[in-house]
């Protein structure tokens, strides 16, 4: 496994890490790290009450010998891992079985069997609609945006808090079926469907010349090659005669931290883009070179804009490279690890925060955009994709401004 960082609420995310269940599904800001760097494990008995391992021992005894049924060592023991887990009392950690850990890897490539929505994990614990993909089956089912999942297949996941459990149990094989019970928050009420998984081709951009000079590219995640895709598209549209970009990160949860650094990179000086400090006091920096382009930029952000969208956002206001315009963002500052456990199971353990150029740590505060502006009340609730265009007044106030910056660029030429 090559050695990769990543950044989403997942994801928690992101995460934005999506089923796409992103990464996603939880809003992600960390690093996979392969079997290569993985160190040897002590495990110090010192610092363990010898009462707490014999208690385990004797609970272990009394289930496998008096339980009504039979049992499943494995199975019990991995539960105990992912209670070790979960005892830290973290939404963005979580040991992943071999099953879950696949499905993070599909979700990374951009490729999966699932219904095809985007996820997160709300700031209560449940595992929360960002968006369903158009044609995809979750949309064609009636899933909403701010939908709360709460059971899959009959059984309650409101108190599963490690999202890539829930994510497993929503993927499956193309062509089976999956029963999931959302809270709808704006009816305040429940939803049963019933769902056919189909393979899910994750489109991390979209783009489009709005006009003759304003070119506009909507990073849906920072996911599989998606700073490729933003490279050349921002090439072919400069080359078409593009004076200007709106950059949407609206609804992006994250993704890999590697991939928004080289997108950063394309628009920033040189200088930082962003670092990262673990407990230790070890710092890992992400850097810009001195190319980049030149043309005027805005940012739209809203509070669907987690970790590695806010890295990118933050280090676009940090040097003043372009105006930030929507709402304020998430606020998702800290690292996630992704490592592999034995051959094919894994652990996401949070392991430090990340800073922006300007030193500030904005976990849990969110960024607040030089221009305030919400959606029209109808759209809401809705996925940017979602918006007419027309109906957009986050887009048009981007634009407006990004008009001003191109004027005023041309006159200053």
């Amino acid at each position: 496994m090559k050695d990769l960082h990543i950044s989403r609420m997942k994801l928690a995310g992101i995460v934005l890490l999506t089923v796409l269940l992103t990464t996603a599904v939880f809003f992600w800001t960390g690093e996979i790290i392969g079997q290569e760097d993985r160190q040897v494990i002590s495990f110090d008995t010192k610092s363990v009450d010898p009462k707490n391992i014999e208690r385990f021992k004797q609970v272990w005894t009394q289930i496998t010998d008096n339980y009504i049924d039979e049992v499943d060592n494995n199975k019990m023991l991995e539960g105990a891992i992912s209670g070790m887990v979960e005892s830290l009392g973290d939404p963005y950690s979580g040991y992943l079985t071999p099953k879950m850990m696949a499905a993070m890897m599909e979700e990374i490539e951009g490729v999966y069997y699932g219904i095809g929505v985007s996820l997160t994990m709300d700031k209560d614990g449940l595992l929360t609609v960002v968006e369903p993909f158009k044609d995809s089956p979750a949309a064609e089912a009636g899933v909403m945006v701010d939908d709360k999942i709460v059971e899959v297949d009959g059984q309650d996941v409101t108190q599963i808090k490690d999202d890539q459990a829930i994510v497993a149990m929503v993927r499956g094989p193309e062509g089976t079926q999956v029963k999931i019970k959302f809270y709808r928050q704006a009816e305040h009420r429940f939803v049963d469907m019933e769902i056919t998984r189909k393979r899910i081709v994750v489109r991390n951009l979209t783009d489009a010349m709005l006009d003759a000079e304003t070119g506009y590219i909507h990073i849906k995640s920072f996911e599989g090659e998606v700073s490729q895709f933003f490279t050349e598209t921002m090439d072919v549209m400069l080359r078409a005669g593009a004076k200007g970009l709106v950059i949407d990160l609206r609804d992006n949860p994250g993704g890999m931290v590697r991939e928004a650094a080289k997108i950063a990179d394309k628009l920033l000086p040189k200088g930082i883009i962003t670092y990262t400090i673990d407990r230790h006091g070890n710092r890992y920096e992400y850097d810009s070179d001195e190319n980049q382009t030149r043309v005027p930029i805005v940012v739209l952000v809203n509070q669907r804009s987690a970790s590695a969208s806010e890295i990118v956002a933050g280090a676009v206001r940090d040097y003043q490279r372009g105006k930030l315009v929507g709402v304020k963002t998430f606020g998702k500052g800290i690292v996630q690890r992704l490592s592999p456990v034995t051959d094919d199971a894994g652990l996401n353990l949070t392991t430090g925060r990340y800073y922006l150029p300007s030193d500030v740590c904005i976990h849990n505060v969110g960024i607040e955009p030089d221009v305030q502006i919400e959606p029209l009340a109808e759209y809401a609730n809705k996925p940017v994709s979602y918006i007419p265009r027309d109906k957009d007044v986050q887009l048009q106030k981007a634009l407006e401004i990004l008009k001003a910056e191109i004027e005023k660029t041309g006159t200053q030429q």
